[in-house]
């Protein structure tokens, strides 16, 4: 499969690594000039001459929503990951891409959370807040 990673700081370098370790192949849309990938400026080029099947929005939160408008409007069909957040407020949501968009957030797979989920049962959960974090080089 052809890959798309846009962005490429901690998050972007740890997908655009497992992709290939998945045996992808894998581009990136970034400024780094660091990179021992193939490398487009900008994500219209990206699109256009790599013509990925998925791509993987791991660039800064603030360009999500704009970043979503340019895929949308190159019409590109395929699968889209967000790292999470989605956006920073609902209202910079613009236009999406219309093939399947996901938002990573697998801490809703942890354990703890699943048991937690189990613990309050069919009972209205008002609010959760959860505190963690990840030493990224890890």
């Amino acid at each position: 499969m052809k890959c798309l990673v846009i962005g490429f700081g901690s998050i972007g370098r740890r997908h655009a690594r497992v992709l290939q370790e998945m045996g992808n192949a894998v581009a990136l849309v970034t400024k780094s000039e660091h990179a021992d990938l193939p490398v487009f400026k900008k994500v219209s080029l990206g699109l256009e001459e790599w013509k990925p099947d998925y791509v993987v929005l791991a660039n800064e939160t603030r360009l999500h929503s704009v970043t979503l408008v340019q895929l949308a409007e190159s019409d590109y069909r395929g699968i889209v990951l967000v790292e999470k957040p989605l956006v920073t407020c609902v209202d910079e949501l613009g236009k999406i891409p219309p093939g399947p968009v996901y938002v990573g957030y697998t801490l809703r797979f942890h354990p703890l959370i699943q048991r937690m989920r189990q613990w309050a049962g069919d009972q209205a959960l008002w609010t959760f807040t959860a505190y963690v974090g990840q030493y990224l080089p890890d």
